[in-house]
């Protein structure tokens, strides 16, 4: 069966690679003045941590911000290398008090290598997520490299404001892309010892790959699983005596678990309420999703308060919201629910959402059904782990990229159901239309309360966990050099 695309499409000429490169050097062009000269963001925090890591110092204290506390020592570890430079030029004290100021010219080399390193790994990602799809494409259409070039394409369009948003940041998030690929590759590989590391880099570097753990063990790969495990261990308490030593590694564990601690034993008031930080309408979390559509925020200083949206005629700017103040036109509330009831509902849907996996996933990674079963399996896991999180904001939605791209290679290769094409142009449009740049910063604010990001993440998962299954995409992978064992 010949590929369903055919070879006049305008996205399998060379002119739409052409011009598909072009606009993404603009966009690199771009977010390199806003990501390495311009801003300072999350990045700012790991390369003030990762200076006092080196300067025995694993934890910034409190009268220097940020401590970073909910962090484990392993990702102090791992920020080191972010402040090697300033320590090595003796610009370590002045990067230390950046706040709203340029800083010092190594702070500025750092991100420029930060970033340059996120945008190469994120072109590897892609690549290595589509040679672990298969050249063969679904219903055995051959798989042409110029459809797999537009799959990719396509799947950076409509991921692009979330990969922006990350290289705001100097693609921090980008590089955990890059870690959970790795370890699909070498999981698909059969390499247990390097699976094991990448997950347990990406659990260190970020505390919810975490999860990936109880699905290795349900997926009974028990040396992955174990491997993590141990790898964790030794990321998070034996490397960084290296520089630490034991006492100030174990007082970096006490300060860890203390702060955990406190996040988990934190009183919530509210359902929207996280222990750390106040809600806002940006966290795509699917908790506060859930949330935004059974409760009603009122401006009355109660728990849920700050996500009201006030009438613009109803506010000073500078001032807190009135108590008698009007919702915004264009904020519109629907349930009423009480607290309680809230969070039994958001807690069901939630172990739904799990069950659900749990079905779906029921079937074990066995030589010859992994190379079919594992790539959309893991990218659900990827979008799952992050929209789970209390904390979710766009750029930590650059995780939906391997699922991006599975969904455009199945679209451009066999034709596509009514209701496939309808959802994928709802996540599109949930993805793409809410930009600060075309609403105001008021209006999507707004937008983003009604959590559309969030309704495309679970359109995208729906999406790559129905696409159809091909036998030949096992005899594909193993014909790849080193698949053998």
């Amino acid at each position: 069966m010949k590929n369903t695309a055919p070879f006049h499409a305008w996205y399998v000429n060379k002119i739409f690679r052409r011009t598909a490169w072009v606009l993404f050097m603009i966009v690199l062009g771009v977010w390199f003045v806003n990501g390495v000269l311009r801003k300072h963001n999350d990045f700012l925090l790991h390369f003030k941590v990762g200076i006092g890591f080196i300067q025995g110092k694993p934890y910034l204290t409190p009268d220097r911000p940020p401590t970073l506390h909910h962090y484990p020592p392993g990702r102090l570890l791992l920020n080191a290398p972010l402040g090697a430079l300033s320590v090595l030029t003796g610009e370590a004290d002045e990067a230390l008090e950046i706040d709203h100021t340029s800083g010092p010219i190594s702070y500025r080399i750092t991100r420029g290598l930060c970033w340059a390193l996120s945008v190469g790994l994120l072109l590897l990602s892609l690549r290595m997520w589509s040679r672990m799809a298969g050249t063969v494409g679904r219903e055995g259409a051959t798989m042409d490299k110029p459809i797999a070039y537009a799959a990719g394409a396509f799947a950076v369009g409509l991921t692009l404001p979330w990969i922006t948003r990350d290289l705001d940041d100097a693609g921090l998030h980008l590089i955990l892309v890059a870690m959970l690929t790795a370890a699909a590759w070498w999981t698909m590989k059969r390499r247990s010892v390097l699976a094991g590391f990448m997950l347990a880099m990406a659990a260190t570097w970020k505390l919810t790959p975490v999860l990936f753990l109880p699905l290795m063990l349900y997926k009974r790969r028990w040396r992955e699983a174990a491997w993590m495990a141990a790898f964790i261990v030794a990321l998070n308490v034996a490397a960084p005596m290296v520089g630490l030593g034991w006492t100030k590694t174990i007082a970096a564990h006490r300060i860890f678990g203390a702060e955990i601690r406190k996040d988990i034993q934190a009183p919530r008031g509210h359902p929207t309420a996280n222990g750390i930080d106040p809600a806002r309408h940006q966290n795509r979390c699917l908790k506060l999703a859930i949330c935004r559509y059974l409760q009603t925020y009122r401006p009355d200083g109660a728990p849920g308060s700050e996500l009201f949206v006030p009438h613009p005629d109803d506010v000073v700017k500078g001032e807190p919201t009135p108590p008698d103040a009007r919702p915004h036109w264009a904020f519109v509330q629907f349930l009423d629910l009480p607290d309680g009831a809230v969070n039994l509902i958001a807690a069901g849907l939630t172990a739904l959402l799990g069950l659900t996996l749990a079905i779906r996933f029921r079937r074990k990674w066995a030589r010859r059904t992994a190379p079919a079963d594992l790539p959309p399996e893991w990218a659900a896991a990827m979008m799952v782990m992050a929209i789970v999180s209390p904390y979710c904001w766009g750029q930590h939605l650059v995780l939906c990229i391997p699922a991006a791209l599975l969904i455009m290679r199945d679209t451009l290769t066999r034709p596509q159901p009514l209701w496939r094409k309808i959802a994928l142009g709802a996540a599109a449009v949930f993805v793409l239309a809410p930009q600060k740049e075309l609403l105001g910063k008021t209006l999507w604010t707004v937008a983003h309360s009604y959590k559309p990001q969030t309704l495309a993440v679970l359109l995208l998962l729906v999406l790559v966990l129905s696409i159809p299954r091909h036998t030949d995409a096992a005899a594909d992978w193993h014909s790849v050099p080193g698949t053998e064992r």
